[in-house]
């Protein structure tokens, strides 16, 4: 059988099929959190889908393949305060994501101090930003005063006075430039606080992009 073309990534359409007694419901995909996939409705689901969603039946998250329709099962949420839904998916496999956990360019200070074997401090602490977060990880501006260690202790800075997330990671990817990190130590609280951090970027990317077009389809128009 030839791959799928589909692909679970953010900005996609896909149809959420929550049962024979409810319409599909249109969903444009905003982010993922490991097994979960932010849906963000087309419009609020009717009567008929929001019984199928509070039920939390099995479901189906359809995707166009061209010629085909892929499939995937989930169990959906109800809809989020914001009018989201997130679904769990429950497949063993995945239709072409590209990764566990959404990104957001958000440039954040932080300060990196490399660690020895036995999680002690190994050097001196040095400066740096955030080139993109997630969740799983983030990328970082490589600076001068870099010290290839083991692992990392690394203190993210969040704007407005908000409680920094403290983690501990190790470098999977280095350029001249960047350095690419996982984490391997960090508090599911703030684990939640970077994948939240991640969804509303996107959603505002994706939001920012939905304008433009329309605003050049009103320009074509005129």
């Amino acid at each position: 059988m030839p791959p799928s073309n589909a692909q679970l990534v953010e900005g996609a359409l896909v149809s959420l099929d929550v049962g024979p007694e409810a319409e599909p419901l249109l969903c444009r995909i905003v982010a993922f959190g490991g097994d979960d996939v932010v849906l963000a409705p087309r419009r609020t689901p009717d009567e008929d889908q929001q019984i199928a969603l509070s039920q939390g039946v099995e479901s189906y998250l359809l995707l166009d393949a061209g010629n085909d329709v892929r499939a995937l099962r989930c169990k959906p949420s109800q809809p989020t305060e914001t009018g989201d839904v997130v679904a769990a998916i429950t497949d063993q496999f995945r239709l072409g994501q590209r990764r566990m956990f959404s990104r957001a360019d958000l440039v954040l200070p932080v300060s990196v101090t490399p660690l020895d074997s036995a999680g002690d401090p190994a050097g001196e602490t040095w400066k740096s930003f955030t080139r993109d977060v997630s969740a799983g990880g983030l990328r970082l501006a490589r600076q001068s005063s870099y010290v290839a260690a083991t692992r990392h202790s690394v203190l993210i800075q969040f704007p407005a006075g908000e409680r920094p997330v403290e983690t501990v990671v190790e470098i999977k990817r280095e350029t001249p430039g960047d350095l690419g990190m996982c984490f391997m130590k960090i508090e599911p609280d703030d684990r939640m606080r970077l994948e939240q951090a991640a969804i509303v970027w996107t959603r505002t990317r994706l939001r920012l992009g939905a304008d433009a077009a329309a605003s050049a389809a009103l320009t074509a128009a005129a």
